[in-house]
Formats: C-alpha cells, structure tokens, sequence
C-alpha cells in the first residue's frame, strides 16, 4: 500500500498560521527599524541662525552656509547614539577640513550640565547649548539628528539616528564638495 501524501488540514492551517505570523514579525522588525533609524525625506525648514557657543560667542551658520560645506548635529549627553555618532563626525571634519568643512554640534541641554562631561568639551567642534529654539525651528525630534548643508548652502543630507552606514553616505557626500 502506498504512503499517504495528503496533508491533513489541520497541518496546512498550522502552517499558514506559521507563515502568517513570521510575515507579520519580520514586518514589525522592518517598521521599528524604519522608525528607529532612517534617512529623513520630508521637506525642513532650513533657516539659518545665530547662537550662543559654550564658551559664550556668536555663531551664526549664515557665516558659514554657502561658502562651505557644513554639518549640524542635534545631540545629547544623555543620549548613547549620539555619543558613537560624533567621533565619525569628527574624523569626518578632519578629513575634510581642508576643504572647509565646519562641524557644530546643538543641544536643548544647560552649559552647567555639558560642562559635566569634559569629552564634549574636548572635542575640536562648535558646541551650542540651551539650543531649544533651534531643534523646535528645525522640527527636530529625535536624535541623534544630523544635517549637512553643502557648499552652495543647499541641504544636502540629512538623518536621524545613528549607523556606520549612514556615515558612509555622508562621507560620499562629502567627496564630492
């Protein structure tokens, strides 16, 4: 007697229901990741402005936007992405400081708290603190959030979080300023 291939419907109805939820998984991974991590392509507002550094002078990305390339990073102590996201961007300024590339970095944070944490202060960059306004006119929410404006001033790339991929493509980008 031949062996039955039939398969009973229980067996198929268990298999779909497998199938089914293993689409719906990787689909939940799919849109945390997209949420988590993604290259922004809503339009921004992109207006520049003026503030305080934390040693207390004017910057004012006018200065700067349309003559050189230029990277903005909305960060926060606090935050870990942002702290493995700025040393790349800062190898990146050094890579690219000969063509001009300026590198600042913002956040909502106090000087009293930055001043907590002496490798922010270390760092070969410009540090904007108490930059509320900056991150609500930009419509930034979360970070890391990082932006580079080329050398004719036009936003050029922009992202929030953090991966090495994604300094990759800055630094392409970069290449070709």
């Amino acid at each position: 007697m031949a062996t039955q291939t039939h398969k009973s419907p229980h067996y198929r109805r268990t298999k779909w229901i497998q199938r089914g939820l293993l689409g719906l998984g990787l689909l939940l991974i799919a849109a945390i990741a997209w949420d988590g991590i993604r290259v922004i392509t809503r339009p921004r507002i992109q207006a520049n402005f003026t503030a305080s550094t934390i040693q207390g002078k004017d910057w004012s990305l006018a200065s700067y936007r349309g003559k050189k390339p230029v990277i903005v990073s909305f960060f926060a102590t606090w935050c870990s992405p942002c702290k493995m996201e700025i040393p790349h961007l800062v190898k990146l300024r050094e890579k690219y400081r000969s063509q001009g590339l300026e590198l600042v970095i913002i956040t909502r944070e106090s000087p009293e708290v930055v001043r907590q944490f002496p490798e922010f202060l270390a760092m070969p960059v410009t540090l904007i603190t108490d930059g509320a306004s900056i991150f609500e006119e930009y419509q930034v929410d979360g970070i890391p959030h990082t932006l580079m404006f080329d050398r004719s001033g036009k936003l050029a790339f922009e992202a929030e979080g953090y991966t090495e991929a994604l300094m990759a493509q800055l630094d392409k980008i970069l290449e070709t300023q």
